[in-house]
């Protein structure tokens, strides 16, 4: 007696073949992140006025404390580019095993080391303006 596969288990199992047969990644290619800040990482908006911005999960509890701009308004970081600096930190930290990591003088050059592309222009949305903000 056969026993007959669901079509969502037959496109579990091809999606299974698909990632078997894929080759490994360089090592050029990887990227790290901290257990914690993937379990609960920074806002994805702007968290407004909070005293603190706070994510809990079962294992860990992430408290960001805002830093005051020139206009007195409390700022967090959130975002993409906030995200991505923490992935590019902990990546550099752990390919050079080091808690030290030398950035260039260069912004450009440096925009290109975390994946941005310094010639969008700086405008507000440009990825230089984000990036400072």
């Amino acid at each position: 007696m056969s026993q007959s596969i669901s079509p969502r288990l037959e496109q579990k199992l091809e999606l299974c073949r698909q990632i078997h047969d894929v080759p490994p990644v360089d090592d050029d290619l990887k990227v790290y992140s901290v257990r914690a800040l993937v379990m609960a990482t920074l806002p994805h908006r702007d968290p407004g006025e909070l005293a603190i911005w706070m994510r809990q999960t079962p294992w860990s509890v992430l408290c960001i404390l805002p830093w005051v701009d020139d206009d007195g308004r409390r700022r967090y970081p959130w975002g993409s580019i906030p995200r991505l600096l923490l992935y590019w930190i902990v990546t550099e930290a752990v390919r050079k095993r080091s808690r030290r990591i030398d950035i260039t003088s260069n912004l450009s050059e440096f925009m290109r080391q975390i994946g941005l592309n310094p010639d969008t222009g700086g405008g507000k949305r440009g990825d230089a303006r984000r990036l400072k903000d």
